[in-house]
């Protein structure tokens, strides 16, 4: 039932003008391509396809209109000149049967408009689209056809393999497959996805490799720790000679020098300093981590909350189906006096009911869309095909062990320990503060203007030296009380860090642990409806049910397999909240 509703969907997403992605199987071409009905062809789908799938823009048709328009393959039209260009055989792959051929065909335009922008490809194949609608019947299709468009030209031509994916397995024949199932005009576009960069949610993992390269919150946040790392350069530069040169121009004496001074030994001053620069790197880089993740797990979380809102979208709209049914049942009963009109009333107030929770779910699904595509960090797309996810596992979420075995690991926790050593670090550097520096120091000095002959010689000095501030009004004392005070206040806080981190991971735990077993529920809940189901379908086969009857089961059993389904989802969800509340990652 699961692997039906998945198809329906495709199906049904494919009919209504979204985007599908088709992946190959790895032991054939292993890529991916994303297809459209022809009958959408509009200028922004065009571009989508191009600037998102960035492949070959190919347009399929059946093989039984590359029949009536009398249309070769490419290697049959090669195959053919052979005579006059003979090293075109050294072209043709032949080492496969004719089944596993290429599809490509010729390369065409609408004459008229021809095809090189995206308007032009639009209107190309949306006229080739019109035309083969209903092509079994029109006569002269051939002729329309060679009209209209020329070759050579912008849009290469696909001709499906005839019998589909009995005789071929590939994209071109699977494309035109799901044509055949949504009852289309079996005209397709296709192109391949040449990289990962597309909006169409393949899966969790594909919107977390898009949001990596294009959420600008954590391109912001790494810009931040870059500039952190180059003021840690201050102090380390230190470390080198210091190298000044004064030049003046003076109406009397001297002025001008080049100075070099290199520090020896400052009692690890500088060293201190150093390493608390090097702690509030870390901190800084835990709280990056920590914000990532966190982006990461609000992603999943709305991503399954958008396939669970459009499971109750899909229910909801067979529930307004049933009661419009149920409506003109109401409407039929009152006609033949067996119900009044109070009866029509009440029925239509429940069918006006279900259609103002659809709209809701829609409206909700905007917003959940809108948050994704934020989280993405692209453009939200007009359509946009999600693909239902409903594996799952048990995870085995033991409080105590995740706590004992993580929670020194948990970002936020990691983050305030080297605040801490930051801390500590800068303490040591201003206790250090009352101890002297040893330097040395070359400098040459030269004479300036108006300076008496006898004092023309030019200076040279190199020698050893020693700092040592005796008296600074107690500046260096209050910074080093400013600093413990501080870092008491940072041991508390990370004390209460580590105990609600500690309760979140319980309680996240607990509500992990009851959403799994709702999904048990759930799915008894949909074995009893399926039983009910089948009695009532076994009842209108003898005339011992009426239809409605039979709806209101059929009904009962898609709000139960919703309810499942969402179930599913609302136990990842649980999953990805409790990773983002205790900053760990519990999931494969």
């Amino acid at each position: 039932m699961e692997d039906t509703d998945e198809i329906e969907s495709i199906i049904t997403q494919f009919r209504t003008g979204n985007f599908i992605l088709l992946h190959d199987d790895e032991s054939r071409e292993n890529e991916v391509d994303m297809i459209l009905a022809g009958k959408f062809a509009t200028p922004d789908n065009i571009q989508i396809m191009r600037e998102i799938g960035g492949g070959l823009l190919c347009v399929a048709i059946s093989n039984e209109i590359g029949l009536r328009l009398d249309l070769p393959y490419m290697w049959q039209l090669l195959d053919s000149v052979n005579d006059s260009y003979s090293s075109l055989s050294n072209i043709i792959n032949t080492d496969v049967s004719v089944n596993n051929r290429s599809t490509h065909s010729i390369t065409f335009n609408q004459r008229k408009l021809g095809s090189v922008t995206d308007l032009g490809k639009s209107n190309t194949i949306i006229s080739l689209t019109k035309l083969c609608n209903n092509w079994s019947t029109k006569n002269n299709l051939k002729n329309i056809f060679y009209s209209t468009f020329e070759s050579p030209g912008h849009l290469q031509l696909l001709i499906g393999t005839k019998g589909l994916i009995k005789l071929r397995q590939g994209h071109t024949e699977l494309a035109l497959f799901l044509t055949n199932l949504a009852q289309l005009t079996p005209v397709v576009i296709m192109c391949e996805m040449l990289d990962g960069h597309t909006f169409d949610s393949r899966s969790v993992e594909d919107c977390k490799k898009i949001a990596e390269q294009n959420n600008f919150e954590i391109f912001s946040q790494d810009q931040e720790l870059k500039s952190r790392k180059y003021a840690k350069g201050h102090h380390t530069s230190n470390y080198f000679p210091q190298v000044n040169l004064t030049a003046i121009y003076p109406f009397y004496g001297r002025s001008s020098s080049f100075t070099v001074d290199q520090m020896i030994f400052d009692f690890g001053k500088l060293g201190q300093r150093i390493n608390a620069g090097k702690y509030a790197i870390k901190a800084m880089e835990y709280a990056h981590a920590q914000r990532r993740d966190t982006i990461m797990n609000e992603l999943v979380m709305t991503f399954y909350e958008i396939l669970k809102t459009k499971n109750s979208i899909s229910q909801q709209e067979k529930e307004i189906l049933l009661n419009n049914d149920l409506l003109k049942q109401a409407k039929a009963f009152f006609d033949a006096g067996r119900v009044s009109s109070l009866d029509i009333t009440k029925q239509r107030i429940t069918l006006n009911e279900s259609e103002l929770r659809l709209v809701i779910h829609q409206g909700r699904l905007l917003k959940l869309e809108e948050e994704l595509f934020n989280h993405l960090g692209v453009a939200k797309p007009p359509k946009v095909a999600y693909i239902p996810d409903y594996g799952y596992e048990k995870m085995d979420l033991n409080a105590d062990l995740i706590i004992d075995s993580n929670i020194h690991y948990i970002h936020s926790v990691k983050a305030m320990e080297m605040k801490i050593l930051g801390i500590k670090a800068q303490i040591s550097a201003y206790k250090r503060d009352f101890l002297p520096s040893i330097m040395a120091r070359a400098a040459y000095r030269f004479e300036g203007r108006g300076v008496p002959d006898s004092d023309k010689d030019n200076d040279y000095i190199a020698g050893i030296g020693m700092t040592w501030q005796i008296f600074n009004g107690g500046r260096t004392y209050y910074q080093i009380q400013e600093s413990k005070a501080i870092l008491n206040s940072l041991y508390a806080k990370l004390v209460v860090l580590k105990r609600k981190a500690s309760s979140k991971i319980r309680y996240g735990i607990i509500d992990a642990d009851t959403a799994y077993l709702k999904i048990n529920v759930r799915k008894e809940g949909v074995n009893a409806a399926k039983v009910y189901y089948e009695y009532t379908k076994t009842k209108l086969n003898v005339g011992e049910a009426s239809e409605i009857e039979f709806f209101q089961a059929s009904d009962l059993l898609g709000k139960q397999e919703r309810d499942y389904k969402n179930a599913i989802y609302n136990y990842k969800i649980k999953i990805a909240r409790l990773e983002k509340l205790a900053g760990l990652i519990i999931t494969k």
